[in-house]
């Protein structure tokens, strides 16, 4: 007869149950497994409660006091929910804000991938495998906004083949050519006793030159319509080409809001009403242009027939009072790009009574560093907490000096679903130098409307470009 063997484990190796809910082991020891049912008690150190099955405390109680906790975009289940990074995919396109991956299947390797980061998780067309469009936003996460081997006509690149311009410059060779995504004004120009004839897109002979006119007391140009010298227009004035505006600007009417295809409209880009002269405000349509229009611009658009003194975000009993000539339920309702420019309250979307949501000065919202319960007092910025104190982080901003000239934050526009248009410190790539005036640019530069689309929308960001040679 076969003597009959058995295994005896020693004293020190204790089993449990795997799935428990409640520590077995004691102290400093918890529940390991050991193949499909089976586990053994193991020393453990000490360790703060982790979201593991685990009791990593000590305290005799397994993933407790977890379920109040943020969840982080790191891969790790935080709250004890058993979803990890939820929440972090807002835009709904497989991408999320830190590049987790697999998180949301069970048999998942759920890990961080560098290369999955969604650098925009309010667009569900910006994630790093979308197609890059020319639209000013970088839509594939790769840092650059213009479509990839997009050339001109002369081969040079890039520059946009899908994107319009309204004011196209000339060039002798190839006649008049549309703008890249950043829309620089190519240096070629007409030669001596010439000036572009931007309804042909040819060089046209004129009895003046660019230099003559300059010359002269004022602000005159050289019309190749007329070949005389003429005095340059004002903002707010119809236009054909840049050399026409003593902005330098000649845009898109649409991009003030005007329903009309030509002539185009003189724009002087401005922050706030404190940008533009006397007898004239800062018109905001809400799809991202800002420009300087006298009182007498478009009325049945604007709503102005009179300006007063109050700046944006002060009380006012009327429009006479407010220096944008507009109140709005008893709040005077003018542009910002910057929480600076707001005498009281911060800069953050307003509902106007013509029913256009607009970047305005309102005196409920709450100035950076002011405290905060929700995102809905801070405006345009972030209610931010730190343990048990929580401040509005306001990002708003009109150009990339506004962000503090932190390492790779720039003024990126942004248009939510609901059609308001604003920019913000980020650090996701942008199609150029966000601005709100000219002076923010560099030298030989101006700040120009841009068309792009975003949420099936069509807008108007303002970004710094070559003027017009």
């Amino acid at each position: 007869m076969a003597a009959c063997s058995a295994i005896v484990e020693p004293p020190s190796r204790i089993r449990c149950d795997p799935g428990a809910t409640e520590a077995v082991c004691g102290d400093g020891h918890i529940c390991a497994t050991e193949g499909a049912d089976r586990g053994y008690c193991i020393p453990f150190a000490c360790v703060a409660e982790t979201c593991d099955g685990n009791d990593n405390d000590c305290d005799g109680i397994i993933d407790e006091d977890l379920a109040g906790n943020s969840e982080e975009c790191d891969a790790d289940d935080n709250d004890c929910d058993g979803l990890v990074d939820e929440g972090f995919d807002e835009d709904n396109d497989g991408f999320t804000a830190c590049g987790t991956t697999d998180c949301d299947r069970l048999d998942g390797d759920c890990r961080l991938e560098p290369g999955r980061v969604d650098c925009n998780d309010a667009l569900d067309n910006v994630n790093p495998e979308a197609p890059e469009l020319c639209d000013a936003i970088d839509h594939n996460c790769d840092g650059v906004a213009v479509p990839e081997g997009a050339v001109g006509p002369d081969g040079s690149a890039p520059r946009d083949v899908l994107c319009a311009d309204p004011s196209p410059w000339c060039e002798p060779t190839v006649g008049c050519v549309a703008a890249d995504c950043n829309a620089p004004r190519a240096g070629a120009a007409c030669g001596g006793g010439q000036v572009c004839d931007p309804s042909s897109g040819n060089c046209v002979s004129v009895d003046c030159t660019p230099e003559e006119c300059a010359a002269l007391a004022g602000d005159f140009f050289c019309s190749p319509v007329s070949g005389d010298c003429e005095m340059r227009k004002g903002p707010g004035e119809d236009c054909n080409l840049d050399d026409e505006c003593s902005s330098s600007v000649c845009a898109a009417p649409e991009s003030l809001g005007v329903a009309r295809a030509n002539p185009g409209i003189c724009v002087e880009a401005c922050c706030s009403d404190n940008d533009c002269a006397v007898g004239q405000f800062c018109w905001d349509f809400g799809i991202g242009t800002k420009s300087c229009v006298p009182l007498g611009f478009q009325p049945e658009l604007t709503g102005r027939s009179q300006l007063g003194n109050k700046p944006a975000g002060q009380t006012c009993g009327g429009d006479s009072e407010c220096r944008s000539g507009l109140c709005d339920v008893g709040t005077c309702t003018g542009p910002c790009s910057a929480a600076s420019q707001c005498a009281v309250g911060a800069c953050g979307p307003v509902n106007r009574r013509d029913g256009r949501v607009v970047a305005s000065c309102e005196s409920s919202f709450e100035s950076g560093g002011s405290s905060c319960s929700s995102d809905a007092q801070c405006g345009f910025g972030r209610c931010s907490c730190l343990f048990d104190f929580c401040a509005c982080d306001s990002k708003v901003c009109g150009s990339d000096a506004d962000c503090g000239g932190l390492a790779g934050d720039n003024c990126v526009y942004y248009r939510s679903v609901s059609g308001v248009v604003w920019a913000e410190c980020s650090n996701s790539s942008s199609a150029g130098e966000a601005c709100c005036r000219t002076g923010q640019c560099g030298a030989g530069q101006v700040c120009r409307p841009q068309l792009a689309t975003q949420n099936d929308g069509r807008l108007w960001p303002m970004y710094c470009v070559d003027a017009a040679s």
